[in-house]
């Protein structure tokens, strides 16, 4: 009887270890535990002051039978803040569309990509950028960086930025790498 109440014993243990071990392996593979509540970073990142949340129904990248909904967050320089003179070029902006599910995202963000370069004029090149590859979209002094991770299509840029802000790059890839 003692030998038969250890090997339960045993392999209560070892279940325990086992549903612990995939619980963790299941917590790395899903979000990162840094994923903003409203999927933007509302606070200031670097030379960026963080000025507004918007939530946006109205999807840039729709994707048929993948419903999304968007968040933005809206920086300014802070040298630009400080002197009271913020004009269009010390703006950058941040679209982070989530899916239901990731399926069709990436291919959805490559098509826009083709679109934008042959039907809209717009240059568009993959690039590294604070540490990570996008895909760059630019025509005068209008200038984004776009990439997929998972089940969000990240979009960071402006009017009148002709140089995608690094650091914003940066920040955001550590969430959504």
């Amino acid at each position: 009887m003692r030998a038969v109440t250890r090997r339960r014993g045993a392999a209560r243990g070892i279940t325990i270890l086992l549903g612990l071990l995939a619980f963790s392996l299941l917590a790395a593979c899903g979000p990162s535990s840094t994923l903003p509540r409203r999927r933007v970073v509302e606070s200031d990142i670097g030379g960026w002051w963080f000025r507004r949340y918007q939530h946006v129904k109205d999807v840039e990248i729709g994707i048929q039978g993948n419903p999304a909904d968007a968040h933005t967050a809206v920086y300014a320089r802070d040298r630009a803040v400080k002197a009271a003179a913020v004009a269009e070029a010390d703006v950058a902006v941040v679209f982070v569309t989530q899916y239901k599910t990731r399926k069709g995202v990436a291919g959805a963000l490559a098509s826009l990509m083709e679109v934008l370069s042959t039907d809209e004029g717009y240059k568009v090149a993959k690039k590294e950028i604070g540490g990570r590859r996008v895909m760059t979209v630019s025509q005068g002094d209008e200038a984004w960086a776009f990439w997929a991770s998972g089940r969000y299509i990240v979009k960071i840029g402006g009017r009148g930025v002709r140089k995608v802000p690094s650091g914003l790059v940066k920040r955001y890839s550590a969430i959504y790498p």
